[in-house]
């Protein structure tokens, strides 16, 4: 090709081809050091003071109140639906939990308009609204519907406390934070089952609803005394034309379609029946709308696009043409497809991390629904002793998840510690394969302190998510990613029921199924009565369940191998020190302004 000049013109789409690659790379690696310069030369950590200690206080009580209902309400299920004469018991926790998903996103897009303490208390409210219509109910109907309602107000507050400590921490301290917010959680989860087990079984399994309203009360006057946090300019209609509406509904509906066809596949329904599959592919086939229209249309997305904004970035090239007309269409399409690749790198990066922190959350999700169950069938355990014989594992997540957070801190670094939580998941639960019904208990507690150890440092999975992106789509980012984690741990529990369903229904005796009712849960028909059953019937229960529970553990095992498999496909990025100056605690009287354009990555300097 001659130019005007009669110098020779390099073809455009050679040159976009044959530099495209080279250019990309250049400019991740010059962004990539001087994020790592930047992040390493400035130290922006806000000073923390006496009202940052009392407002992470609050966010400790609202967390705590949550994890008390959820952690024993399960415990209780038995002897309120034989008080209530139900039968659909599992409604009693599903409810809470198709509520909590559908909503999680709504929280985050209504805590950029309206603010963080106004989202934080009204989710306290709701949920405090759901405990007293579930604790005065006199049906299951109504007691289910009081759970969903506070399965609303529930995923509410977990949303909300994770945006918060997002803006008032930098992310390289964050850890610490999250770790602290993780054993209060903790807490909750072990101190629930005795608590609200006992005031079942001495008082009335009511007053475990009741006792979320004064607790609700104490947690509302904490985050109005000492929340003071910014608020957003505007009007109240105004920023309620600013909700994302249309996307909300689709993601709602699209969430609850997918958690029915969850709950009901392989226990209530056979996951081949139309009322399963009609409503699964509905909710999948929705989420896919919604992410197309979320990342085109709304002014306010509920989800943000994960891929940043790479049209400030500016390609150097290499070449010279005496054609100026030429020269700037070759600008624009290398420029065009050097964000391509990026872009494709970055989503590609993104997708991966999202998977990692699926499998720990089915990790988790498996070994809180399973473990408890499998105590009390495999071993005869009681519902409290199971309690007991799981304190290992849920006792070393939280102090394991602070360990990581202050390695994250002083170093900047989280893959090589999570590529040793995954190792240390990997066999612990590897480990429960292997176990008999003669397995000593120091074994399993040993076995259970290698889970726990591992969850707990995996837990650095949420840095590799939220480092790429800008500090202003924390709160986008968290409550998405907090509806993600809830989805994988709702689909996680649905995958072992399913699995301990089919396997139980192979191993059990044929005597025992003959006398449970047709389309039953038979994990939680038959614990109940282990211990009374007779020998030999008491022992070959036992063993099946051993057996049943055994192919959850290689099917655990496998999806932990994923998950160290995804810290060894992304790269490091380092960890920033900086807050949202929009939400932070140096002015009681700043308020928020929108910005209309791309940020700065989180990395950054």
């Amino acid at each position: 090709m001659i130019g005007q000049t009669g110098e020779p013109v390099t073809d455009t789409a050679d040159v976009t081809i044959s530099t495209t690659e080279t250019l990309n790379r250049r400019n991740i690696i010059t962004q990539e050091k001087g994020e790592r310069e930047g992040v390493e030369n400035v130290d922006e950590r806000p000073k923390r003071g006496f009202r940052f200690w009392l407002l992470f206080v609050a966010l400790c009580c609202s967390i705590l109140l949550t994890a008390l209902d959820l952690g024993g309400v399960g415990n209780a299920t038995p002897t309120i639906v034989h008080d209530l004469h139900g039968t659909d018991f599992t409604w009693v926790g599903s409810a809470y939990a198709l509520a909590s998903a559908s909503c999680l996103p709504l929280s985050g897009n209504l805590a950029d308009i309206f603010g963080r303490r106004p989202v934080l208390l009204a989710s306290l409210l709701i949920f405090a609204i759901g405990s007293a219509v579930a604790a005065s109910a006199h049906s299951m109907m109504i007691l289910i519907g009081g759970r969903a309602i506070q399965g609303v107000g529930g995923g509410g507050i977990q949303a909300l406390v994770s945006i918060i400590v997002a803006d008032i921490s930098t992310l390289r301290d964050r850890g610490i934070f999250n770790g602290i917010v993780g054993m209060m959680w903790t807490l909750g989860s072990v101190l629930g089952p005795f608590v609200n087990g006992s005031l079942a079984e001495k008082a009335s399994w009511r007053w475990i609803f009741y006792l979320n309203l004064p607790l609700c009360g104490i947690a509302c006057g904490v985050v109005v005394l000492f929340l003071n946090l910014p608020t957003p300019q505007g009007h109240f209609w105004k920023k309620l034309s600013q909700i994302d509406w249309l996307g909300n509904i689709i993601i709602i509906a699209s969430t609850t379609s997918c958690m029915l066809a969850l709950t009901w596949g392989g226990i209530r329904l056979p996951w081949a029946s139309a009322q399963v599959l009609v409503p699964l592919v509905l909710g999948v086939v929705g989420l896919g709308v919604s992410l197309f229209y979320e990342f085109k249309y709304p002014i306010k997305p509920t989800v943000r696009n994960p891929i940043p904004d790479c049209s400030t970035q500016h390609a150097e090239l290499g070449f010279v043409s005496a054609d100026s007309k030429v020269c700037f269409l070759q600008q624009n399409q290398l420029l065009r497809a050097s964000r391509d690749v990026s872009a494709r790198y970055r989503h590609q990066r993104h997708c991966i991390l999202l998977v990692s922190r699926a499998a720990h959350r089915q990790d988790q999700s498996h070994t809180d629904v399973i473990r408890p169950m499998w105590f009390q069938a495999a071993r005869a355990a009681s519902p409290i002793l199971a309690g007991v014989f799981v304190l290992p594992l849920a006792a070393t997540i939280s102090p394991f998840a602070i360990v990581q957070g202050i390695i994250a801190a002083k170093t900047g670094t989280y893959r090589s510690v999570s590529a040793v939580g995954w190792c240390f998941l990997v066999l612990g639960v590897g480990l429960f394969i292997s176990v008999r019904l003669s397995t000593s208990i120091g074994l399993l507690v040993l076995y259970q302190l290698f889970e726990g150890v591992g969850m707990g440092l995996v837990y650095s999975t949420t840095f590799m998510v939220l480092a790429p992106l800008p500090v202003s789509e924390n709160a986008a980012a968290v409550a998405l990613l907090t509806f993600f984690r809830t989805f994988s741990q709702t689909w996680g529990i649905a995958i072992a029921g399913t699995i301990l369903q089919n396997e139980l229904t192979k191993k059990l005796p044929a005597q025992l199924i003959a006398q449970l009712p047709s389309g039953s849960d038979l994990a939680y028909s038959i614990i109940p009565q282990i211990r009374s059953l007779p020998e030999p019937l008491k022992g070959e229960t036992q063993d099946a369940f051993l057996q049943s529970t055994r192919l959850v553990w290689i099917i655990l095992s496998a999806i932990s191998g994923v998950g160290l498999l995804t810290v060894f496909a992304t790269e490091h990025i380092p960890l920033h020190r900086k807050t949202d100056s929009n939400w932070d605690m140096k002015e009681q009287t700043k308020t928020v302004t929108s910005r209309p354009g791309p940020e700065p990555t989180q990395a950054s300097s």
